[in-house]
């Protein structure tokens, strides 16, 4: 769903209808998984593991955190694990305890901008990452990692560590065999789709953040 990101914020808003009302009933970007153990894990349960752009902080406009917008596109039961202020460890910490509790069948794994904003390297955060998704692939839980938004002013002195860990997010995903969903180049490597804040994402990246994890998902 690259396409979304050329458009305007009203025609984003304007077509939301139409895609809850194609996704709604039938899933999201056509993968059904099919061929997936998931054990006892529920397939129509998500968990959304992130940081305040997961939980769906806003600064300077009213908008819908992605992962509701994510049930509304998939019809699935999204659980909001976003936690604000939160680094990769902590997420890494909290991601096993949130799997034993609610079984999902997915994981999305979107985290590292509290990171790249205390410049932690490169190497702990994509260790917490894989932490992670070897946490869920030991419980036949699907990861769905995500790249960083492209972090912009008045933050640029995270944009270098954000572009970087992104880098290595993509080789992991490819070197452990899971799903990517790429944020940073969905977003077009601007942050035209961010908040005054240059973080967290405005109605529009909120929309773009939950098609292209929506497209991953059955």
């Amino acid at each position: 769903m690259r396409f979304i990101k050329n458009l305007t914020v009203a025609v984003l808003l304007g077509v939301m209808p139409l895609l809850v009302s194609c996704l709604g009933s039938s899933g999201g970007g056509g993968n059904s998984y099919g061929d997936h153990d998931f054990g006892d894990n529920d397939k129509n349960t998500v968990v959304a593991l992130g940081d305040s752009i997961t939980a769906g902080y806003v600064c300077d406009s009213e908008t819908d955190s992605f992962p509701n917008r994510i049930a509304g596109m998939t019809g699935l039961n999204v659980i909001n694990a976003g936690k604000s202020a939160e680094q990769s460890s902590s997420a890494a910490s909290r991601a096993g305890g949130l799997m034993d509790k609610y079984k999902p069948g997915f994981i999305l794994i979107f985290t590292g901008h509290n990171d790249a904003i205390f410049d932690r390297s490169t190497g702990s955060v994509i260790g917490n990452i894989r932490s992670i998704i070897q946490a869920a692939q030991n419980r036949k839980v699907v990861p769905i990692v995500a790249t960083l938004v492209p972090i912009g002013p008045p933050r640029r002195f995270a944009t270098g560590p954000a572009r970087n860990y992104s880098a290595e997010i993509r080789n992991l995903a490819k070197e452990m065999g899971v799903p990517l969903v790429d944020i940073e180049k969905e977003f077009g490597g601007n942050a035209e789709s961010l908040q005054c804040d240059g973080l967290h994402p405005n109605d529009e990246g909120s929309v773009i953040i939950a098609a292209a994890f929506a497209d991953k998902l059955p």
